[in-house]
């Protein structure tokens, strides 16, 4: 059930259609496994993306990003996200690796460095190309962490919709959630809402769909528009669909640290 999960997240998080971070294993549960089924691209998926990051205030910082993300002949990812505007952000990139049974691979390049540099430990907690994700947030979303604690609790409702609702209890060493809790669109296989429980008590952190941003490409709903929102911060960062690309060639070569400084 874990792939599940980080499938559908993906779909919110990335505003696409739920791509699963691995080969996906067969689940217990045939319903899942159907929706999990209806919704994976079988090997690849290029994005570009409007990112809009709100402070406290309301002001508003804009930037664009691409992203790449495939499945290896060994059934693990790899995806790369660039930022490509404003000038003063084109080039920053991120190229996260899944490592099978182990946490990922996470390189960051900065231009005016002209660096590549290893993420890990203590940077986890920080904030993802200035957006209200974490690094934390990033791999749990994708499926790129090692392992996590799943359960299926009652089905509800959301919206007016039958939901799938779904825990996740963080292994990640020093992880900043207690629990991670997704409901899930039973018709569409839509994620709608996540919701990151701090370990000291109550939500941090929500990520939720537009539903009127929802359309369907080859034959999956996509959800065009998402928000995160830090509830700690009173910050949040909407993330716009401009383009998408299902199942599409891309290089391997894409996906090493050395490509990032392109």
């Amino acid at each position: 059930m874990t792939r599940f999960i980080h499938g559908v997240l993906l779909a919110a998080s990335l505003t696409a259609a739920g791509v699963s971070a691995a080969a996906a294993p067969k689940l217990d549960d045939p319903a899942l496994q159907a929706c999990l089924d209806r919704m994976l691209p079988a090997h690849g998926l290029e994005q570009r993306l409007s990112i809009h990051v709100f402070d406290q205030t309301g002001s508003i910082e804009e930037s664009r990003a691409s992203m790449l993300w495939k499945r290896g002949t060994d059934g693990r990812s790899r995806l790369v996200v660039r930022l490509t505007a404003p000038p003063m952000r084109d080039g920053i990139a991120l190229l996260a690796i899944e490592r099978a049974d182990e946490d990922p691979d996470l390189f960051l390049y900065m231009p005016e460095l002209k660096q590549t540099r290893r993420v890990s430990g203590q940077t986890f907690a920080g904030s993802m190309l200035g957006t209200d994700f974490s690094y934390e947030d990033f791999t749990e979303i994708h499926g790129l962490v090692a392992a996590s604690d799943i359960k299926r609790r009652a089905d509800g409702m959301l919206e007016g919709r039958k939901v799938y609702v779904v825990e996740i209890v963080p292994q990640l060493e020093g992880s900043a959630y207690s629990r991670i809790v997704n409901y899930i669109d039973q018709a569409d296989c839509l994620p709608l809402r996540t919701e990151f429980e701090a370990r000291a008590g109550g939500i941090q952190k929500e990520l939720h769909v537009d539903l009127a941003s929802i359309r369907t490409l080859a034959g999956r709903k996509l959800p065009y528009r998402v928000v995160m929102e830090d509830k700690r911060h009173g910050t949040h960062t909407e993330l716009e669909l401009d383009e998408v690309r299902i199942d599409p060639e891309i290089a391997d070569s894409e996906f090493s640290p050395a490509s990032l400084a392109r």
